[in-house]
């Protein structure tokens, strides 16, 4: 009976997962601004102690550009620059081995948005990303996935309103 706890214990540990995007606003945009916002260039750069690969910008970038194809929003053409702070990433084969006690994904980045007229900043946001995909991290590319999961709320927060 304690073996059949512990083999279920060991099971839901491995398969817990979790995603937390915390996001900023450290300049808001003035009321009604990106509702008819076009960002139609995106820039991703990462700091060079920031821990980010090729891949894990890349990916980024590619995310980002395909949450922005979904919204389809026309008006005035803006520029969104991405700059990674910190990305500590876990290997697939580690989140194999140890599910979600291997810990969590991060990926901190600051999100500028500016005018493509005339480079004034529109609005800027901090966005922490924690993404935790538990077991289930192991059949995924974890850098593609982290970088999705930031993407997804970055342009939410961007086009809430």
């Amino acid at each position: 009976m304690r073996l059949g706890f512990t083999i279920f214990m060991v099971s839901v540990l491995m398969f817990v997962s979790g995603c937390t995007t915390a996001i900023t606003a450290t300049k808001p945009f003035e009321r009604g601004t990106q509702k008819g916002l076009n960002i139609s260039q995106v820039s991703v750069k990462a700091l060079p102690a920031s821990g980010a690969t090729i891949t894990l910008v890349a990916a980024l970038k590619s995310a980002v550009l395909q949450q922005l194809s979904v919204k389809g929003v026309v008006g005035s053409n803006a520029k969104l620059d991405i700059l990674v702070a910190n990305a500590v990433i876990v290997n697939s084969s580690d989140r194999a081995f140890i599910g979600a006690l291997a810990g969590s994904n991060k990926l901190d980045v600051t999100a500028t948005v500016k005018s493509q007229e005339d480079g004034k900043i529109l609005a800027e946001f901090d966005v922490k990303g924690d993404y935790n995909p538990g077991g289930f991290g192991a059949f995924s590319n974890p850098e593609i996935s982290t970088a999705e999961s930031v993407a997804e709320a970055l342009i939410a927060e961007i086009y809430k309103y």
